[in-house]
């Protein structure tokens, strides 16, 4: 069975309501909740999107040749 996804409001109290759902009663299931500033596809098509960013101090500039282990073990 595909995901069900729905957006609903939090409510006062901080609870969220979902009914009719087509589960057994006590059957087990994951629930996964995320703010819509991304959508949930996007969140999962891109999970790393919204993680920290990386950063390169200077990802451009050779590299040094005593910095080749390739170099290095055919000595």
């Amino acid at each position: 069975m595909p995901p069900i996804r729905l957006l609903k409001r939090v409510d006062a109290g901080g609870r969220i309501e979902i009914t009719g759902l087509p589960f057994q009663e006590g059957q087990q299931v994951e629930v996964t909740i995320a703010p819509t500033d991304y959508s949930a596809d996007e969140m999962l098509r891109y999970p790393l999107r919204h993680a920290e960013p990386y950063r390169f101090e200077d990802a451009l500039s050779p590299v040094g040749v005593e910095d080749w282990e390739v170099l290095r073990d055919s000595a």
